[in-house]
């Protein structure tokens, strides 16, 4: 195996991508050209069909025939295959995965072909700007820098959207009955308010997700992450391409609405991104400076409304208080020295009622009116 030094690419140079894996192994044959990278192929090799999870002879051998075929249709100059982890009480994963790696080396060495490896984080780094991009920021940026009319496929469909009956309310995420299933799906604080006044009625979240916990200590949970709006959504991701700002704390951070941080974004505000919890002063330069020329959109679009996600009115009874109305109780409460989680809980007391509210004076009469 060399080591990859990063030269630059030259034109007309063919590169074998391979993501490795013992029942499905995915691979890409990108060509170099002057405009930009040309995807010659894409696809996956499966190694399980029609044998048992111990045959490992023959889903190597299934492995090996399926990345020969490319190499002898595609000619690659160069094979690039992500790079082995394994922590040191799961040493039988590193020996599993060893063999298909073993196996992809060994047919590249046959053909005289130089291998390179790169680890996942770093891959990460290079096409979205974060190590802890999620599997749909990483389709939508190769979307982009590949030219491709739609996002690439996935072996196993995600939820994209879901609509259901508004269980519950906590404080970092919703659950969502949808028939005899209840589903938890993680939301920002804004949406959070926004959504609060609405048990019992149906709402629609747009969805993305990504993998929480350390896979190198043995468990990994997928999660599933919800907004009112499609733009909501497609702002979070961008969010997430800013270095040192992953999933969790980009869902911690987007206390205020989207528009209102684009703005800050647009104008190079500093100061004002950091107040936003979890963002402090070189944060908030590294978001100005990776976002600044990528939020015009997000700062002209509309403010949230009563509406429902897809810009149709919800069904059953409308919202009974504004998403902003409550917002800027919140942050009311707030300055007034309560603290986020007693906030939140003062106002969805208020909100039990169902009671109309028409300013912020009458949410927090009401909040402390019941406290006497």
């Amino acid at each position: 195996m060399t080591t990859p030094t990063d030269p630059a690419p030259l034109p007309g140079l063919r590169i074998l991508g391979v993501d490795p894996g013992l029942q499905v192994t995915g691979y890409a044959v990108v060509e170099v050209s002057p405009s930009r990278p040309l995807v010659r192929e894409a696809g996956i090799i499966r190694s399980t069909e029609r044998r048992a999870p111990a045959d490992m002879a023959s889903r190597l051998l299934s492995l090996y025939n399926g990345i020969v075929e490319v190499l002898e249709e595609f000619r690659p100059n160069v094979v690039a295959v992500e790079q082995l982890y394994s922590h040191y009480e799961h040493p039988q994963t590193a020996i599993l995965m060893g063999h298909a790696r073993g196996v992809i080396f060994l047919a590249a060495g046959q053909r005289s072909l130089p291998v390179v490896s790169y680890a996942a984080t770093r891959i990460k780094k290079t096409i979205t700007g974060s190590g802890r991009a999620s599997k749909d920021q990483v389709q939508r940026t190769m979307q982009r820098e590949l030219g491709l009319s739609q996002l690439p496929e996935r072996e196993v469909a995600m939820i994209t959207r879901i609509t259901g009956v508004l269980s519950r309310v906590l404080d970092e995420e919703l659950r969502l009955q949808v028939g005899p299933m209840e589903y938890q799906v993680l939301v920002a604080e804004f949406v959070r308010r926004q959504v609060q006044g609405r048990i019992g009625q149906e709402v629609t979240l747009f969805t993305s997700h990504y993998l929480d916990g350390n896979p190198m200590q043995g468990r990994v949970v997928p999660r599933l992450i919800g907004f009112l709006h499609e733009a909501e959504l497609d702002f979070f991701e961008l969010f997430c391409t800013v270095d040192k700002v992953g999933t969790r704390k980009a869902l911690k951070a987007l206390v205020r609405p989207i528009k209102e941080i684009a703005n800050a974004v647009q104008r190079q505000d500093a100061k004002w991104l950091t107040t936003l919890p979890g963002i402090g002063a070189a944060t908030a330069e590294q978001i100005i400076a990776t976002l600044r020329r990528k939020v015009t959109r997000f700062a002209l679009m509309a403010a949230p409304s009563e509406e429902g996600a897809a810009g149709e009115p919800s069904a059953g009874t409308a919202t009974v208080v504004d998403g902003n109305l409550i917002e800027d109780a919140y942050q009311a409460l707030m300055s007034l020295g309560h603290s986020p989680a007693e906030a939140r809980d003062r106002l969805d007391r208020a909100l039990r009622g169902g009671r109309t509210y028409g300013s912020v004076e009458e949410i927090l009469t009401e909040i402390y009116k019941s406290a006497k």
